[in-house]
């Protein structure tokens, strides 16, 4: 199985600040059913600020929204971002985040709607073109995400996460070595990208590369070690001896 793809929700008074989660989806791959590791998820922009004062304008309810939004409190940030439109509607940031929200509660409709909202005001919001796209994604439409990914990437070049993305969604429509070209150039942009290095492997092996395959998933395997993460360690081992079969 591969990896799923990574979703980037942003908010921002700066666009600097992204944050990733990752989650977990499942494709068949040669021999036996193996899991692929998360792709990046929702991603935020701005830098949160603890404060125990009741927000006065549009500024304090964003940073709120933030706040609320890192410790998982979406309903409250759904609330914070609401105040932050009313009292700014052009404000394309929180627009981006209350999409990030309003998906994290399961309206992903809802959440299209705030990140296309998001980038009628700032066509050029790069971020906002992701989380359409992810949340597209998840919702099953892969040829929208794969539009949106294209977006994000003639707007950002250098975006690792959105190659990754497009990559797995190129996948999930057969495209196998279209998807191998995207999980290269997040590699290329992001050396240590171990689940991009998993899912390459097994869309390699997808294609008769078993040579490659076992390459790849060994490389995403070390690099698994090196940053700590022994559950995908222990599974792309796993998925070594399956491939070496």
């Amino acid at each position: 199985m591969k990896l799923m793809t990574t979703n980037q929700h942003g908010s921002a008074q700066s666009q600097a600040m992204l944050t990733a989660v990752v989650l977990l989806t499942m494709m068949t791959a040669t021999a036996m059913t193996l899991t692929h590791p998360a792709a990046v998820v929702a991603q935020s922009t701005g830098v949160p600020t603890l404060s125990n004062a009741e927000p006065q304008d549009a500024d304090g309810f964003f940073q709120r929204g933030l706040e609320r939004q890192n410790r998982g409190d979406h309903r409250g940030a759904l609330a914070d971002y609401n105040q932050v439109i009313r009292l700014s509607p052009t404000h394309f940031a929180a627009h981006n985040n209350r999409g990030n929200a309003r998906a994290d509660l399961g309206d992903n409709q809802g959440a299209i709607a705030d990140f296309s909202e998001a980038i009628r005001l700032n066509p050029n919001y790069a971020l906002a073109y992701y989380n359409r796209g992810t949340t597209r994604s998840a919702m099953g439409d892969k040829r929208g995400a794969i539009e949106d990914y294209d977006q994000a990437i003639r707007i950002q070049p250098n975006y690792p996460r959105a190659y990754y993305n497009r990559a797995n969604a190129k996948d999930a429509i057969g495209d196998r070595l279209g998807a191998i070209a995207d999980y290269d150039q997040a590699i290329r942009l992001q050396p240590d990208y171990a689940n991009a290095y998993y899912n390459r492997g097994l869309t390699k092996a997808d294609v008769g590369d078993r040579q490659g395959a076992i390459a790849d998933v060994q490389a995403a395997a070390r690099l698994y070690q090196q940053q700590g993460d022994i559950e995908w360690f222990n599974r792309a081992m796993k998925a070594v001896d399956v491939l070496s079969r």
